[in-house]
C-alpha cells in the first residue's frame, strides 16, 4: 500500500543534489555555464557528449539513475526522430525534456515507454540494461505513460478504461468489473483528490476530464517513473496549481517523473533538472536553478523570442457587426436536461477579438460547439455577416441557428476546434490537389517535416498537426474566426508566430472570437473579454480593464 501522499507547497526549499554524470557516458570537462544576458543567437558551443565513451556505459556505475538512455536513434523512413540522444534521469527527481515542436521529445519518451523500438542505442532502468519492447513490458518495469494524445476506448466507461490491461483475474479470466478493481480506483481517486464519474462513457467527457482518466490510469498502476507528455495543457489555471503539488508529493514519495512541457514557468517552478532536445538531437542538460527562462527558450530556438501583444485598437467598433449572438442557451454536454451555457449574449465587430475566459468547465465547450453546429441550441440565435466589404448592412447576416456544419463554414466561419484530433483533421489522409495550398501553411507557420505537401498528418508531432489545422482556417476566405485553446501544446515560437497571425487577421478586420485556459493569452491579444461562471456572463472587461485580477475574481464568481 502507498504511503499517505501529504499535501506540500510547490517552492520545496529541500537542497537538490546535482547527479554526477558517469565518465563513460560524457567527456571530462564540465558544461559549461550559461551566460546570464540573452543575445539573438547562441555564441558559446554547447557541450556535447562524447560519442566513443556514451557507446559503451559503465556496467558498474553509481546507482542514483531511475532511467539512462545512450545513444537513442530513431528514424521513420528519411525522417530522423531522434539521432544519438542521451538521457540520465536521476531517482526521485522531476526532470523536463525541453525543446520546439517535432524536436523529437515525444519520440524519445514513446520509446521509454515501448510503443516505438529505437534503431541503435541502450536503455538502463536502475542500473539494469533493459529491453523495453511493448508498453506492458514497460507497465513491468514500473514505467507509466500519459501521452499528449490520449488512449482511451471512447465506447468504454471511465472505470472500465483506468482498470483496462489490470484486471482482477476470475478463474483465470480478466474481469473489468469487479468489485475489488472498483474499490482500489476509488481509493486512487480519494488519495490524490481527484473527482471524476466512473461510470460516464469516455466519449461523453470534456478534454481535460479524459485527461484526467489517463492520469488516474497511471497513479493506479502505481508507477515509480512517470512519463507526463503536456499535462497541463488541458486544464484550467485554477486547477494547475493543485496538479504541480501532486508531481511534488509525488517527488517526495520516490517517484521519478519525467515531464515534456513547453510550459515553462511551471517547469521553473518544479523540475530539479531539464534536457533540452532540438532537431533530434540532445543540446544540454543543466541543473534548473542554475538556468533562466530566457536562456532556456534560447537554448530551444537558438534566438531570442518576444512577446505580440494586442495594442487594443479595434478602428470599426459599433460601425459594423460581424458577429451576434442573441440569448444563446445550450444543454450541457454529457448532462441532458442541464443548461450548460445560459441566455449568452455578445457582438463582435469587424477587427475586434473577443476573449472568453473562465475555469475549464462553465460553458466555453457548449458555446464552441453551438457556433460550430456540433450542439444544437435551446434557444436563441446566431447571426453571421459573410461579407466584410463597406457596403455591408445588418440585412445581409445569415442566421445559422439552423444550418448545417458545411453551410456555416460556407458562410464564413472558421473554426479550430479544441480536440484537434476528433475534430478538423483527417490523420491517415495525403491529397496531391492540396499539396500546393499545404506548402503555403508550412511556410507561413513553420511545419517541421521532411516530405513537404505530402507528408501524412499522422507522421507530425502534435504541435505541428495543430500548426496545420491553424494555418488551413487562418487561410480561409472567412468572416468569423473561432479559437478553441489555439496553442495548446506549442512551444513558445510557435506560440509568438501563431498570435502574430491572429493580429494580422485582426488587423485585415476579421471578427475574432478567442476561447482559452491561458490567461496570459486572453489579456495578451483581447480587446474585449466576456468570463463565464456557471454558464452565466459574470462580467466584461475592455482594453485597460483587463487584468489578472479583475478576470481572476470573476472567474470564481467574484464580480
Amino acid at each position: 500500500m502507498a504511503k499517505k501522499v501529504v499535501k506540500k507547497t510547490i517552492k520545496s526549499k529541500s537542497k537538490v543534489i546535482k547527479p554526477k554524470v558517469p565518465k563513460s557516458t560524457a567527456s571530462k570537462k564540465p558544461l559549461p555555464k550559461i551566460k546570464k544576458t540573452v543575445k539573438s543567437t547562441v555564441k558559446k558551443p554547447i557541450k556535447k557528449i562524447d560519442k566513443k565513451q556514451a557507446a559503451k556505459p559503465k556496467v558498474n556505475s553509481v546507482k542514483r539513475f531511475a532511467l539512462e538512455m545512450f545513444n537513442i536513434s530513431k528514424r521513420f523512413g528519411t525522417i530522423v526522430a531522434n539521432e544519438k540522444i542521451n538521457l540520465q534521469v536521476e531517482k526521485g527527481t522531476i526532470h523536463a525534456l525541453i525543446g520546439e515542436n517535432g524536436a523529437g521529445k515525444s519520440t524519445l519518451m514513446s520509446i521509454l515507454f515501448g510503443l516505438y523500438h529505437p534503431d541503435s542505442g541502450i536503455i538502463k532502468i536502475n542500473d539494469t540494461v533493459v529491453n523495453v519492447n511493448s508498453p506492458q513490458k514497460a507497465n513491468a518495469l514500473g514505467i507509466g505513460m500519459v501521452h499528449q494524445h490520449f488512449k482511451l476506448v471512447d465506447n468504454f466507461s471511465v472505470l472500465e478504461n483506468i482498470v483496462l490491461g489490470a484486471e482482477t483475474l476470475v478463474s483465470g479470466t480478466p474481469l473489468i468489473s469487479a468489485k475489488s478493481d472498483h474499490k482500489r480506483v476509488l481509493k486512487t481517486l480519494e488519495k490524490y483528490q481527484l473527482e471524476i464519474d466512473l461510470k460516464k462513457k469516455i466519449s461523453s467527457l470534456s478534454v481535460a476530464e479524459q485527461q484526467r482518466v489517463e492520469i488516474v490510469k497511471m497513479l493506479y498502476r502505481e508507477s515509480d517513473i512517470l512519463i507526463l507528455d503536456e499535462p497541463t495543457a488541458v486544464l484550467s489555471p485554477n486547477e494547475i496549481p493543485k496538479f504541480l503539488d501532486y508531481l511534488v508529493a509525488l517527488k517526495k514519495l520516490g517517484k521519478t517523473i519525467i515531464i515534456i512541457s513547453h510550459k515553462l514557468k511551471e517547469i521553473k517552478q518544479i523540475a530539479d533538472y531539464g534536457t533540452v532536445i532540438r532537431h533530434g538531437k540532445s543540446i544540454n542538460s543543466f541543473k534548473m536553478s542554475e538556468v533562466t527562462i530566457p536562456e532556456i527558450v534560447e537554448m530551444m530556438v537558438g534566438v531570442q523570442v518576444i512577446d505580440i501583444v494586442n495594442p487594443h485598437i479595434v478602428k470599426n467598433e459599433g460601425k459594423q457587426i460581424v458577429a451576434e449572438f442573441d440569448h444563446i442557451s445550450v444543454g450541457k454536454i454529457g448532462n441532458k436536461g442541464v443548461i450548460g451555457l445560459n441566455d449568452f449574449n455578445l457582438q463582435i465587430n469587424a477587427g475586434e477579438i473577443v476573449g472568453i475566459a473562465g475555469v475549464e468547465g462553465n460553458g466555453q465547450t457548449e458555446l464552441a460547439n453551438a457556433i460550430s453546429g456540433m450542439s444544437k441550441t435551446e434557444s436563441g440565435n446566431i447571426f453571421l455577416t459573410p461579407s466584410l466589404t463597406t457596403s455591408s448592412t445588418q440585412s445581409e447576416r445569415k442566421n445559422l441557428t439552423n444550418l448545417s456544419i458545411e453551410q456555416r463554414f460556407k458562410s464564413g466561419l472558421a473554426f479550430v476546434s479544441e480536440d484537434r484530433h476528433k475534430f478538423g483533421s483527417i490523420l491517415g489522409e495525403s491529397y496531391r490537389a492540396a499539396k500546393k495550398e499545404a506548402l503555403k501553411i508550412i511556410g507561413k507557420f513553420d511545419v517541421r517535416n521532411n516530405e513537404g505537401g505530402a507528408a501524412i498528418m499522422e507522421s507530425l508531432s502534435g504541435g505541428n498537426q495543430q500548426k496545420v489545422i491553424l494555418g488551413r482556417e487562418l487561410s480561409s476566405p472567412f468572416s468569423l474566426l473561432v479559437l478553441c485553446q489555439p496553442t495548446r501544446g506549442l512551444d513558445v515560437k510557435a506560440v509568438a508566430n501563431v498570435h502574430k497571425k491572429i493580429l494580422e487577421a485582426k488587423g485585415e478586420g476579421k471578427a475574432i472570437l478567442l476561447i482559452s485556459y491561458e490567461l496570459d493569452e486572453i489579456i495578451n491579444l483581447s480587446d474585449r473579454v466576456k468570463v463565464l461562471y456557471s454558464g452565466k456572463t459574470v462580467g466584461e472587461l475592455k482594453g485597460k480593464e483587463i487584468s489578472y485580477e479583475r478576470i481572476g475574481k470573476m472567474m470564481i464568481g467574484e464580480a
